[in-house]
């Protein structure tokens, strides 16, 4: 949750009469304690977070086969890269929020193994990333998909 304080700032069609510099905004933030997950829950966070992320994440390799054959589909420039990075940072940083005692599932010790496993996958991924290196990405998204596949077996059997 961010608190502005804000003195008085003048509208774009105000007629200059109060003319309160914007600097006076201050961003004031909670201390981290009280600082409160978005309000969804863990499913949606899954949804809407984890799994486009994981798929960003997976493209920093792959093949497909058409009728002239295999089709490299892995990332070809800098912004391709890019995307593979961001995805990663983005299932790094939902490990985070899942790992919040309000995302929590039981039992709870496995339910953080899982997140921590995935959050150690998300950082080599970044990596792998980073150094543009697709033999790694292959790897990294191989052992992805087993993570979250074996995540699924005890928290969500009948996930898709």
């Amino acid at each position: 949750m961010l608190i502005l304080a804000l003195g008085s700032i003048p509208v774009a069609c105000s007629d200059g009469a109060n003319t309160t510099d914007v600097t006076q905004a201050v961003a004031v933030s909670p201390p981290v304690e009280q600082r409160v997950a978005v309000n969804i829950e863990t499913l949606e966070v899954m949804i809407h977070v984890v799994d486009p992320a994981a798929r960003a994440f997976w493209r920093g390799w792959g093949e497909v086969y058409t009728k002239e054959g295999w089709t490299d589909i892995s990332p070809q420039n800098d912004a391709d890269w890019k995307r593979v990075e961001d995805g990663a940072a983005t299932v790094l940083v939902a490990t985070n929020l899942l790992r919040q005692p309000a995302y929590t599932r039981a039992p709870a010790k496995d339910w953080d193994r899982f997140a921590a496993d995935l959050a150690k996958l998300a950082i080599e991924g970044k990596l792998g990333a980073e150094y543009q290196d697709k033999q790694a990405m292959y790897e990294l998204g191989a052992k992805l998909d087993e993570a979250c596949d074996a995540c699924h077996a005890v928290f969500a059997p009948n996930a898709p």
